[in-house]
């Protein structure tokens, strides 16, 4: 007589959560490349205000509105050449702010170029990284100025899917530059500040996400507000998504007061016409001018769509027994 013993197995996939997110985001590593030519107090060949002790001051408050105490600070006073670096942990806020109060004005003219690349090189893979160029006029002595051009436009490549962003702090009206205003323009992860205020609200969120839609199209991502005083009520923003033959973003609902969004998903071909796995573009959308102070890490969100479901298979096995 044969028996057949059949067995059913679900084989669940890999991606069967409705979104994979890093909740607890990584700690944070602040840059500040700071001017300490005879400009910042006044001094010089052009006529230009006294800031350095209001820059000194502002710089001073955006370390104190840092609540982690593993955020790690770097300061990289500079002049024709970087100059000692100040750096240490928020858990030793004292003595980062004792260090800033005595920063003093150094011979040099400005050097942008050599600034920025000293700046650079204190990016730690392993954190978030923001980095601030904050400076009162332009650049005028080293490398030639289309090295400084070029030395921002590879931030493009070296910030692509990387916790990096960049702002160019313009203290003074001086400092203003059409080049690299454009370029700052067209990077997604730089951005200009018109401001001697460096104590900017960033509202981080993960570079990659999934969501496998199969059962749920309901998508919900974690979203991480650095200032406690910012009233999260008003902060008033959406998501797109990048123009696409298979998928449209819907309903979008912001509970960022908790710390997440959600929305749907909507297909726009029959299920057996859509990919099993998709890349797509995710943009936040803000009024920058309303919030000025207020910084989006990343504005450009790589979005991957999973559209795979539970799948079953049934293994017969056929065994031969005598009577």
């Amino acid at each position: 007589m044969k028996i057949r013993n059949t067995l059913l197995l679900s084989l669940a996939c890999l991606f069967l959560s409705q979104v994979t997110l890093a909740q607890n985001f990584m700690q944070e590593r602040r840059i500040y490349i700071l001017d300490v030519t005879a400009s910042m107090e006044g001094k010089g060949v052009v006529e230009t205000p006294d800031i350095f002790d209001q820059v000194k001051k502002e710089l001073r408050d955006a370390v104190e509105s840092i609540d982690n105490p593993n955020t790690e600070v770097v300061v990289v006073p500079f002049t024709d050449v970087p100059h000692e670096l100040i750096r240490g942990m928020i858990s030793e806020r004292d003595s980062l702010l004792e260090d800033i109060r005595n920063l003093s004005i150094k011979k040099g003219d400005t050097n942008l170029a050599d600034a920025w690349s000293r700046g650079v090189q204190e990016i730690d893979s392993t954190r978030i990284n923001y980095i601030f160029l904050l400076t009162d006029g332009l650049h005028n002595c080293g490398p030639e100025k289309e090295v400084l051009y070029e030395r921002l436009k590879a931030w493009e490549g070296v910030s692509q899917n990387k916790y990096y962003f960049a702002f160019y702090v313009m203290l003074t009206p001086n400092a203003k530059e059409q080049e690299i205003c454009q370029i700052a323009d067209s990077n997604s992860q730089m951005w200009l500040i018109e401001s001697m205020n460096v104590n900017v609200t960033f509202v981080a969120s993960d570079l990659n996400v999934q969501a496998n839609i199969k059962d749920k199209k309901t998508v919900k991502l974690a979203f991480n507000v650095s200032n406690r005083n910012l009233s999260k009520d008003n902060l008033d923003f959406t998501i797109e998504m990048e123009e696409n033959p298979y998928y449209a973003l819907t309903n979008f609902r912001s509970f960022i007061d908790q710390g997440y969004v959600l929305f749907d998903i909507a297909e726009l071909k029959p299920l057996m016409d859509l990919p099993i796995e998709t890349w797509l573009k995710l943009y936040v959308r803000y009024d920058k001018e309303k919030y000025y102070m207020t910084f989006f890490t990343p504005e450009v969100i790589n979005f991957k769509v999973i559209n795979r479901g539970v799948r079953e298979m049934t293994i017969t096995e056929n065994h031969d027994e005598d009577n």
